[in-house]
């Protein structure tokens, strides 16, 4: 049978022993929130926020998302496409105005078949895995630029497969939707997050720009020795800027699930374009199955869907269980992070396979 109260203890057990087991690795710091049938998150820290100072993890600590970004990015474009201001099928290159695939960048494939969905489900035959943090104190370039190569952050970005014919995992790519989306409305990604998703889901402690105070929070992240590193923007905003708090991610994941219902009862999305969001986009794509923004798996026969993020000094993931109505945000301030939280993902999916479901998986 299953009890909200009854999950909730035995996933918290798991979290402990989890924590118990950071100072085998050198992982500083550790902040799980889990959320149960649209229940208020409940946050656990462990460690330090920064080695240096020796300062506490608490739940007001905050996290750079890294890769955890792109759902929120999927979120924004999607409600646009709900909006009818742009078309998630619609060639990218109509929508495009201050950079355009050069002759040299297409790979001898029809760039008119990138699109916005083909890019937020990572089947649009894009290079560029990620871009690299920017020097410490360094201008973040303006995204055009950034994908023509002029700012020098590494190989040119380039069609690299027919795009629709299978799974290549881009960052470059939403930076290119980024600049789709921003010529298309005349708003800069900043601007369309806040009024699209932070705004709307009433966030104070996810940001794109984090004031000094939300800067004081911010924990240090950790190199794979322990040691802090300096914090050096990331050049691609719209696939790893963020900055967040974990139990504003648990949110963030159960309104989807809740399909798309903010936490107010109104509608951040209409059901079908929150369901589209966890359903498969391949399309005769192959490769990994990815919804708009969210990698989505079957387990046991049923649906999950989440998204990690990983860079130098953090490692964080989170995901969405539709079934058992349960969501479960782990991060830490460590390269190495993924030691402790890969074993806990493990053992947090093990508990919710031991109760039966709520509800089928959409």
């Amino acid at each position: 049978m299953f009890s909200v109260s009854a999950v909730a203890q035995r996933m918290l057990a798991a979290v402990d022993d989890a924590a118990a087991g950071m100072p085998q690795h050198p992982v500083p710091g550790l902040a799980v929130a889990i959320t149960i049938d649209g229940s208020e998150p409940i946050v656990k820290t462990f460690g330090v926020a920064d080695r240096r100072t020796g300062a506490a993890l608490t739940p007001r600590s905050l996290f750079r998302a890294c890769s955890m970004t792109k759902p929120y990015t999927a979120m924004m474009i999607v409600r646009l496409a709900a909006q009818g201001v742009i078309d998630l099928d619609r060639p990218i290159v109509d929508s495009l105005k201050r950079w355009a695939f050069a002759p040299d960048r297409t790979g001898g494939f029809d760039p008119r078949g990138v699109t916005l969905r083909r890019i937020l489900s990572h089947t649009a035959g894009l290079n560029i895995h990620t871009y690299d943090q920017l020097p410490k104190g360094a201008p973040i370039p303006d995204p055009a630029e950034l994908l023509t190569g002029v700012a020098g952050m590494g190989e040119a970005f380039h069609i690299k497969r027919q795009p629709g014919s299978s799974f290549d995992y881009s960052g470059a790519a939403f930076t290119l939707a980024r600049v789709a989306v921003e010529d298309a409305t005349g708003r800069s990604f900043e601007q369309l997050m806040n009024q699209l998703v932070i705004g709307p889901m009433g966030f104070r402690d996810t940001t794109l720009s984090p004031t000094p105070e939300q800067r004081s929070r911010l924990c240090s992240g950790h190199d794979p020795a322990g040691e802090p590193v300096d914090f050096c923007d990331f050049a691609d905003m719209s696939a790893s800027g963020m900055i967040v708090s974990p139990a504003e991610v648990a949110r963030f994941y159960s309104v989807v699930m809740r399909r798309g219902q903010a936490p107010a009862g109104w509608p951040l999305l209409d059901e079908p374009w929150a369901l589209e969001m966890i359903s498969d986009q391949r399309r005769g794509a192959t490769g990994r199955s990815f919804g708009l923004g969210f990698q989505v798996q079957t387990h046991l026969g049923e649906t999950l869907y989440r998204h990690a993020g990983c860079r130098r000094g953090w490692w964080g993931h989170a995901e969405g269980h539709p079934a058992h109505r349960a969501v479960f945000v782990t991060m830490s301030n460590a390269e190495l992070g993924g030691k402790v939280i890969e074993p806990l993902i493990a053992r947090l999916r093990r508990v919710l396979d031991d109760f039966a479901p709520v509800e089928a998986s959409p």
